[in-house]
């Protein structure tokens, strides 16, 4: 609640630690996971999947209700996006040290990458799907519901327009709607786990148009490295850490720094939401469907995970994904 006030005082103090304050959740939270707690009686792949979405949410309630606790909050925040093991640590440590990232020249404002983004949507046909501007947006883009919003002043460089319509639409947008026109809205909202698979896909995605060297490469194993570095560390440290090791510039690297450690009160305790984990999990995964004859088109059928997608095939009368990128026709 109180995240302006505290990033401020971060703002005018290196060494300042915050401490987050958390609104009261909804009354009918209890009620939530009573329901979520009724037995499903279908032994079919819908219902094992079913099964398996159950257990996320409940993970996802009981971290609703330990934010401010650093240890707990951490210790199920780590179940739910899972742990990496040392060696996809040590080769998101090989990604970001390469010398041969290039700075990127920002030529396109915002109110022509608007265009842009909207000509795509428009060429897939996504109608519904607006692209628009806010004058109040942190980032430089942010995605909600139907809408691609755009930071007022912002400006990109031309690769990183094209990395956001295949990250964005060529991937979420896409998956999104393919999931609405099937029989059940689980493809919709997403299988248990499908974050993972979803995010390397897009990830995966934006590097076919990006050039080896542009810095947006290394984004999701500095995110993973971020996460790993917060669990064991105070939000000092791990504010120095993503500026002197992951090279963001002090003001990426306040916001990484609150982005790791929300959920926490005490900032300054080892802790961390590791949600950054799963984009460079799921980016290694990805190469490795891929190498091995992988078929993505399989991935287009709703939001689901790769280790799901055998079920996901058996569910009877599950439609072949209507709309896929050029670029897979």
């Amino acid at each position: 609640m109180n995240l302006s006030e505290e990033r401020q005082r971060a703002e005018q103090d290196d060494g300042y630690e915050p401490l987050f304050q958390y609104p009261p959740l909804p009354p009918d939270c209890d009620e939530i996971e009573k329901r979520l707690m009724l037995p499903i009686s279908d032994d079919s792949p819908l219902g094992e999947l079913l099964k398996r979405k159950r257990t996320e949410l409940l993970l996802h309630l009981a971290l609703l209700q330990a934010r401010g606790d650093s240890a707990s909050f951490t210790e199920i925040s780590t179940r739910l996006f899972g742990t990496p093991s040392p060696h996809l640590c040590r080769r998101a440590e090989h990604c970001v040290t390469r010398n041969d990232v290039t700075q990127e020249e920002k030529t396109v404002h915002a109110e022509k990458a608007r265009e842009m983004l909207q000509q795509a949507l428009d060429r897939y046909g996504l109608h519904e799907w607006r692209c628009i501007i806010r004058e109040t947006l942190v980032a430089d883009c942010a995605v909600g519901g139907s809408t691609i919003a755009l930071r007022a002043n912002a400006t990109f460089s031309a690769p990183h327009v094209e990395a956001l319509i295949a990250h964005e639409i060529e991937v979420h947008a896409l998956t999104s709607e393919n999931g609405a026109h099937q029989p059940w809205l689980l493809l919709r909202r997403g299988t248990a786990g499908y974050l993972t698979t979803q995010e390397g896909l897009a990830a995966w995605s934006q590097n076919r148009v990006l050039p080896e060297s542009h810095p947006k490469r290394l984004g999701p194993a500095r995110s993973l490295l971020a996460v790993e570095y917060a669990r064991t560390h105070g939000f000092g440290d791990t504010r120095k850490y993503l500026e002197t090791t992951l090279s963001y510039t002090s003001e990426k690297a306040l916001s990484k720094a609150i982005d790791v450690k929300r959920g926490l009160t005490q900032t300054g305790k080892p802790g961390a939401f590791t949600k950054g984990s799963v984009y460079f999990t799921g980016l290694t995964s990805l190469e490795s469907y891929v190498s091995g004859g992988g078929d993505l088109r399989r991935l287009y059928v709703g939001k689901v995970t790769l280790e799901d997608l055998a079920l996901v095939e058996q569910i009877p009368h599950i439609g072949k994904p209507l709309l896929l990128p050029e670029w897979l026709r």
